[in-house]
């Protein structure tokens, strides 16, 4: 029976150390300190099962057999142990460059071990292995023992400079190594031909002390960050127990009971079963998040179906609930808040599920030292690592928050602090362990993109609604406006209308007197008298462009078209103005087309007074030289164009010469009458017309052209 227990224990001391080192490897690969521990581990598992059976197994060849290979292996084992040690718990590279040259005296003490220089005498008393050490035993243990001391003395070392968890986790892995390491070189090197079986055994299953310490840092400080995997395993192994135990029971119940003995049903069986189990793992896994706060979330998975729920809205209430539900489901925390972050270096408490907040205080001053070392460098804070490594910033974390708060995790958007997820202790008292801490920085860069989305939209509708106010109140305005127009154009065309009748009844008398209808005037009344009737017929131009611009502002204006004769229409013109031309010493020149122009379809009093209004001022603002008129066919359009040799247009006045109530700058020198409107009327009726109109110029004092085109069509 002892010998039962004895292989049982050993056996599964030797099972742990493969799982746990396995494990360790699994969690990073190409890690060398996982890859160090799983063949350390291995090595170990190995040695153990030599060492065991050289005792348990009574025939002498295989006695002798497993004594040579337990020497043999052992400074593999130191080997290894002293690679891993300095490896832990960050890679070393200086020692990793001469890993080859530290092989050679492990090769020397295994060679001399397997080749009897340091067991000799090999023999079973009373069924009792015994032995003699060699004369290279010494060497051989100042190797061994050299080995794996320098492995715990660095540990040591790296003990005395770490901070925080990193701190706990050496202390109890230098613990567990140093125990067992004590143990096994007193019972299983030096006293083993010296004592009894039973006492032998206390080295055999001294790595359960190893095993346990590394176990317990891995449970309580994330040694490795291998619990998640541990307790995969778990629920793993248990689903297969449990899928195996069911298929066992049917096959006994259909064979005992129902007396059938079938080997296709027990093939059915089997595949049922073996179906079943991915279900089995499913549903224990759920139980053991549900009931034993396992903690047993696929981190990618969790990104994933948090990232999908955020791109489905912007409700703010949503989204802070969504993150609860997530995060506190996965990693079942007492509490979560989510805070914001304001430019004034406040926290401002947004969503709280779980925390007690000291009278109800939701705004929080940020220290400014942890805002630069953490915060600002988006790295996570711990209050359980702060708490060791800083105790003064600990200090200031809680004050800030409280004693509750376990983890801060910053949102950081574009190097701008959008603000925090706190997180309070999970309720197994566990820490967090890295994929934990990924998930957080994943999904904060993510929530930041979110909330920033979500200030958006607040902005876009806050804007969107006074974009409407304004609108509402410059519709407002503009029917105002509308209606204070209509009053003016209504005002001027009523003016004008009164205005026109007497203009044109001084017009026909002064004209009447003129011509000598009332008799022969003194030579001293005539010049007058031109004035005034060159004034009135200024007052009746400027009457008749005030009539048009209140039909065209109120939308009245409209052409009566027939078919006229340009040339014979320039005519009255030129005959009109030719008088006016004399009197300021100027040559009015009329170049008529040298071929039969046709008709155009125009409103001939509109476009008269177009004609009138550009000949009038070539006159006008010409002191001395000559104003030309030419009227030409142009790719089936008449051509009517004055050129004078006046004071000319500057080029930046030429663009804004045809705008309502705009004049050149030079012009109110020479003449002061004009309000600007003449040459907007007359764009107007040629727009109407579906002409154009433009001026062109070289420059001041180098005249000027004024043209407008009419289609035939």
């Amino acid at each position: 029976m002892a010998n039962i227990l004895n292989i049982t224990i050993a056996s599964i001391i030797g099972v742990l150390m493969i799982v746990l080192g396995f494990s360790v490897f699994r969690k990073n690969k190409k890690l060398s300190t996982n890859i160090l521990f799983f063949i350390f581990s291995t090595s170990l598992a190995i040695w153990g099962f030599f060492n065991f059976l050289e005792t348990w197994i009574k025939v002498p060849e295989l006695a002798k057999l497993f004594l040579r290979l337990d020497f043999s292996f052992a400074p593999i084992v130191a080997f290894f142990t002293f690679l891993f040690l300095f490896n832990f718990p960050h890679p070393n590279k200086n020692i990793n460059k001469f890993s080859v040259a530290f092989f050679f005296p492990i090769v020397l003490a295994f060679f001399l071990s397997f080749n009897g220089f340091v067991v000799q005498n090999i023999s079973i008393t009373d069924n009792k292995l015994g032995f003699d050490f060699g004369g290279w035993f010494a060497l051989y243990a100042l190797i061994i023992i050299a080995y794996i001391f320098s492995g715990l003395f660095f540990q040591l070392h790296q003990y005395r400079k770490a901070i925080g968890v990193v701190r706990l986790q050496i202390r109890y892995v230098l613990f567990g190594f140093l125990t067992t390491a004590i143990i096994i070189t007193i019972f299983n090197l030096f006293l083993q031909n010296r004592i009894s079986e039973q006492l032998f055994r206390i080295g055999n299953f001294s790595p359960i002390i190893l095993i346990s310490c590394i176990t317990y840092s891995i449970v309580a400080h994330q040694l490795m960050d291998i619990k998640l995997i541990m307790r995969r395993y778990m629920v793993f192994f248990i689903s297969i127990s449990v899928a195996v135990a069911i298929a066992v029971i049917s096959m006994y119940f259909i064979t005992s009971w129902l007396k059938v003995d079938s080997n296709f049903i027990d093939i059915f069986i089997l595949i049922i079963v073996a179906s079943s189990a991915p279900s089995l793992r499913n549903y224990f896994s759920r139980l053991a998040n549900k009931y034993f706060f396992s903690s047993l979330y696929d981190p990618n998975k969790l990104i994933s179906v948090i990232s999908n729920q955020l791109t489905t809205t912007l409700d703010i209430r949503k989204i802070y609930n969504l993150i609860s539900s997530n995060l506190l489901g996965a990693f079942h925390a007492h509490a979560l808040g989510v805070l914001t972050y304001h430019e004034s270096g406040k926290y401002l408490f947004r969503y709280n599920k779980g925390f007690v907040i000291e009278g109800g205080l939701k705004r929080m001053r940020a220290s400014k030292n942890l805002q630069d070392l953490y915060v600002s460098q988006n790295k996570i804070i711990q209050a359980e690592d702060l708490k060791r490594s800083s105790p003064s910033d600990y200090q200031k974390f809680i004050s800030m928050f409280s004693s509750k708060v376990e983890i801060f995790s910053p949102m950081i958007l574009k190097d701008k602090i959008v603000g925090a997820i706190i997180l309070g202790k999970k309720e197994t008292g566990e820490m967090y362990n890295d994929d934990d801490l990924r998930v957080l920085e994943v999904i904060g860069a993510q929530i930041a993109i979110t909330m920033e989305n979500v200030q958006v939209k607040k902005f876009n509708i806050k804007l969107e609604k006074k974009v409407e106010q304004a609108t509402r109140y410059l519709k407002k305005t503009n029917e105002r406006l509308k209606k204070v127009d209509a009053a003016k154009s209504e005002f001027i065309s009523i003016a004008s209308h009164q205005l026109r009748t007497p203009l044109t009844i001084v017009k026909g008398y002064i004209s009447m007197m003129l011509e000598g209808d009332f008799g022969k005037l003194i030579g001293a009344a005539i010049e007058p008298l031109e004035k005034v009737f060159q004034s009135n017929e200024r007052l009746i131009q400027l009457v008749e462009n005030l009539l048009n611009i209140s039909r065209i502002e109120s939308g009245r204006l409209r052409c009566n078209l027939v078919e006229v004769d340009l040339t014979k229409t320039v005519d009255s013109v030129v005959d009109e103005l030719s008088m006016y031309a004399q009197k300021r010493n100027l040559r009015l020149e009329f170049k008529k087309s040298i071929q039969i122009l046709p008709k155009v379809k125009i409103d001939e009093e509109k476009i008269r007074q177009v004609v009138m209004n550009l000949v009038d001022n070539a006159i006008k603002y010409t002191k001395q030289g000559n104003v030309t008129i030419k009227i030409d066919l142009i790719d089936k359009c008449i051509r009517f164009c004055v050129a004078d040799s006046g004071m000319g247009i500057k080029p930046s006045d030429l663009p804004k010469l045809f705008e309502k109530f705009s004049r050149g700058d030079d012009t109110f020198l020479t003449h002061t009458e004009g309000i600007g409107i003449g040459l907007y009327v007359a764009r107007i009726i040629i727009e109407e017309h579906h002409g154009k109109i433009w001026a062109e110029s070289a420059g001041k004092d180098q005249g000027s052209k004024f043209c407008f085109e009419l289609p035939i069509e």
